[in-house]
């Protein structure tokens, strides 16, 4: 079986633990994205491995945990990060604007 079988298998259960983990992101998609292209990637021998055994939806769900959370994960610098300093950002330049006012 291969990487693409098997994520066409699981698509659902990423989808599903993505919905739960991430309520309110707007980035859910870049999520299950960035998800799909890990388990592409993965070594095949041990991605068929943690399917057949029934593991796969635990694997999945750490691989996620770890890009969603992570702050030196691909997804966070990419997609967190601006979004974390965007009100930062907007803060400061209201201030800017306020002081210039003034």
């Amino acid at each position: 079986m291969t990487n693409n079988e098997i994520i066409e298998q699981v698509s659902g259960d990423v989808k599903s633990i993505i919905e739960n983990m991430c309520v309110k992101d707007d980035h859910k998609d870049d999520l299950f994205e960035e998800a799909v292209l890990i388990l592409l990637l993965y070594d095949n021998k041990k991605l068929f491995s943690a399917y057949k055994n029934n593991q796969i939806r635990f694997f999945i769900a750490r691989i996620l945990c770890n890009q969603y959370y992570s702050t030196h994960s691909y997804f966070y610098k990419t997609y967190k990060k601006w979004e974390d300093n965007k009100y930062d950002l907007i803060e400061g330049y209201k201030r800017l604007d306020n002081e210039q006012v003034s």
